[in-house]
């Protein structure tokens, strides 16, 4: 079984970084298909940058149906061009976002999310509430940095640490990292703050293969129901 996983932006380090979030996730029990555009924003920080990298993500999956991918991951906390991508494929589509809240309402009562801008604080409220998520969102608090910024060096994990403090301190029980970019603090995140930390990614990727495994498709019987003249695998 192969499962794709697309980052989003056209930055190589950043799908780097996502392909060994996936890889550890994946642990050698099936394959996966990692990926990037070749067109887009190097980053995505704004609305317009996830309109922007919509139809290249649109692209990216399309290619992985024809590839005979069973499920696919978009690897971006915004979850840009999910429904767009559960239209084109048949296998099940889950954005990060979606997929580290659904795993952190299981693992407590009330999670909190670290995001990089304070101007997307909003933006994830607003898809909590779209999930059916939002009773279980304690709050969200931010690093207060770029998404390219975040590198993994003492200084940049000082700052997604002090948000990750913040969001338990509100009353969260789990950690929500709000960006693929934090994929390589996780391990360390977890060990200093002693609560679940869940990263996107790996969250993601795992839940997308237990559906893909247990036989589950997207219905195409009315929202995502392919477009004409394209073929659903």
């Amino acid at each position: 079984m192969r499962i794709q996983v697309v980052n989003p932006n056209t930055t190589r380090g950043m799908t780097a970084a996502v392909t060994r979030a996936a890889e550890a996730a994946a642990g050698g029990r099936f394959e996966l298909r990692c990926s990037q555009p070749a067109d887009g924003p190097l980053s995505i920080e704004t609305a317009a940058d996830t309109i922007a990298a919509s139809p290249h993500v649109v692209a990216e999956v399309v290619a992985g149906v024809a590839e005979g991918c069973a499920g696919h991951v978009i690897a971006c906390f915004d979850d840009p061009a999910v429904a767009a991508c559960r239209e084109v494929a048949s296998g099940p589509v889950v954005g990060i976002a979606e997929g580290s809240m659904l795993a952190a309402s299981v693992l407590g009562i009330r999670y909190g999310v670290v995001t990089t801008a304070r101007a997307g604080i909003p933006m994830i409220e607003d898809m909590a509430v779209r999930y059916g998520l939002d009773r279980k969102l304690q709050s969200v608090r931010s690093c207060e940095m770029a998404v390219l910024e975040l590198d993994g060096s003492p200084a940049s994990n000082a700052r997604v640490l002090t948000a990750a403090q913040q969001v338990l301190d509100d009353g969260a029980e789990v950690v929500v990292l709000g960006c693929a970019g934090m994929a390589q603090s996780a391990v360390w995140l977890e060990s200093e703050l002693r609560a679940p930390v869940v990263e996107g990614v790996a969250a993601t990727v795992g839940l997308v293969y237990g559906m893909a495994a247990a036989g589950l498709r997207t219905s195409k019987l009315g929202a995502y129901a392919h477009p004409e003249g394209v073929a659903v695998r």
